[in-house]
């Protein structure tokens, strides 16, 4: 696996010991797949080292002390009043959680963990208000002209006369990316300040009222927690992009080596896009949770490297992933999908695994495979093509079967009493059937799905039948055939 391979390259340049993995999220809207890459690539590597002998620390930054950059489509206009202001600063509109940051940050958590990812979660504001940072701003607010040049240079950027390398909290509007830095008072951990606002005042940097701007924010953390490990999205990975910029800060004012770099590519929705939470496109890892277990999750960023592309499909694409993954039991999604529909309880959903082959399973891992149809059910629900819904009528419908349909099921009916057969042999034994008999396929098996499911198609119809009841099939069967 690709962790594996990264964790021998990280070992040969950093080696074993003290190695500090760091992954950051800015929680500015929905925490969607796209965003979970970012800890899920740290938690892969992180294990992977592990599993070699390293001695490492996996850490989840919240971005929480980044500003609200715009009306996000999910917000009311309302909200206007709140752009430029931090996001851990902000209320939650929908009032079920402290703040704003929260409110997209604490599902997120719950989700991390249900999928048992552990990383150390440390929150920038708070970083910022107990003064963890206050050495780093002196250096940068020091340094200001060479943090200008370097990004000037790297970035081709044309940048503001004025420019500073950190952006203070306004007192009277509480908005912190309006005010300019006109003078500074580095013994008293202070800058002067002045705001588009109008207001005029002084920021205290070791008391979180102010932050640095993101590349210098970047390259700070870096040398606070000597950061040995990071991926990050490919925009930044781009020549001149923050990477870049923040690593050639790092060497050049913080006298450090910038982290192994590991980019990634963007999850994207099948047909929509890339994932992002401003636009709405996307899905939230507890969303995904309801309709696949942690393994199968984990397995989606565990199979593909992180810089190659690749789209996620909730509809057409999840059977192929659990199989690939294994599910909980290794019993085929098709299979738990059709039994899922064609039983009246659980306890008639062990009986036709048993009958179609998985009596193993459902004698060892009866409350996984409860998991599993609950997982399959929700899918059934929300996100499944309508070709794989069915349901098995109680009744037998209202049809009109021509002469040679009744003759098929005739023989099918045979075959049904006259042995004992398992979902491949019945499978095998209507397709003889239906080659002797020279009947057209669609012909053929929309006779068995509309009287058993009144509609004229459905899942492969040996092991559809086999999955019934017996009893049932045969009553079924004469009641049609007469």
């Amino acid at each position: 696996m690709w962790a594996e391979e990264l964790a021998k390259k990280i070992i040969k340049e950093h080696g074993k010991k003290k190695l500090f993995i760091s992954t950051m999220i800015t929680p500015s809207g929905p925490i969607h797949l796209g965003n979970l890459k970012e800890v899920m690539v740290g938690f892969l590597i992180s294990d992977a080292l592990k599993k070699a002998g390293a001695e490492v620390s996996f850490n989840f930054f919240v971005d929480n002390f980044d500003h609200l950059r715009r009306v996000y489509p999910f917000l009311p206009k309302s909200f206007e009043k709140y752009v430029g202001r931090s996001l851990s600063e902000i209320p939650d509109f929908w009032n079920c959680h402290k703040s704003y940051d929260k409110h997209f940050l604490e599902p997120f958590l719950q989700a991390l963990v249900e999928l048992n990812v552990k990383p150390k979660v440390r929150y920038v504001d708070l970083l910022y208000k107990n003064g963890t940072y206050t050495p780093v701003i002196k250096i940068a607010l020091r340094n200001r002209d060479k943090i200008y040049k370097i990004i000037s240079k790297i970035s081709g950027r044309v940048m503001p006369k004025d420019w500073s390398p950190f952006m203070p909290l306004c007192a009277k509007c509480g908005k912190i990316n309006q005010s300019k830095v006109v003078g500074q008072e580095l013994d008293k951990n202070l800058v002067q300040y002045q705001c588009l606002c109008g207001h005029k005042g002084k920021a205290d940097f070791s008391k979180g009222q102010g932050k640095l701007v993101w590349r210098v924010h970047w390259s700070a953390n870096w040398k606070t927690f000597n950061v040995s490990i990071e991926g990050f999205g490919k925009d930044q990975a781009t020549k001149g992009g923050g990477y870049d910029t923040a690593s050639a800060i790092v060497k050049e004012i913080y006298h450090q080596e910038p982290p192994f770099p590991v980019p990634y590519e963007w999850v994207y929705v099948k047909g929509q896009g890339k994932m992002a939470g401003s636009t709405g496109i996307g899905f939230t890892p507890l969303q995904m949770l309801e309709v696949m277990p942690s393994e199968t999750l984990i397995y989606f960023y565990e199979r593909t490297k992180p810089n190659k592309h690749f789209d996620f499909d909730i509809a057409e694409g999840l059977p192929a992933l659990w199989n690939e993954s294994g599910g909980l039991t290794r019993i085929p999604f098709e299979h738990l999908v059709m039994v899922a529909q064609s039983a009246f309880s659980f306890e008639d959903i062990l009986d036709s695994l048993k009958r179609t082959g998985y009596g193993k399973q459902v004698q060892s891992s009866k409350s996984k495979i409860q998991n599993e149809i609950k997982y399959v059910k929700n899918w059934l629900k929300d996100y499944a093509p309508e070709r794989y819904k069915f349901a098995v009528q109680k009744s037998t419908p209202k049809i009109k079967l021509s002469h040679i349909q009744k003759e098929f099921l005739s023989n099918i009916l045979k075959a049904v009493e006259g042995k004992k057969l398992d979902g491949e042999k019945l499978h095998q034994e209507i397709h003889n059937i239906k080659n002797k008999m020279k009947i057209p396929p669609r012909e053929a098996f929309s006779a068995i799905y509309q009287i058993f499911l009144g509609k004229d198609s459905g899942p492969q119809a040996g092991w559809f039948l086999a999955g019934l009841d017996k009893k049932f099939v045969i009553k079924r069967l004469k009641e049609v055939i007469q």
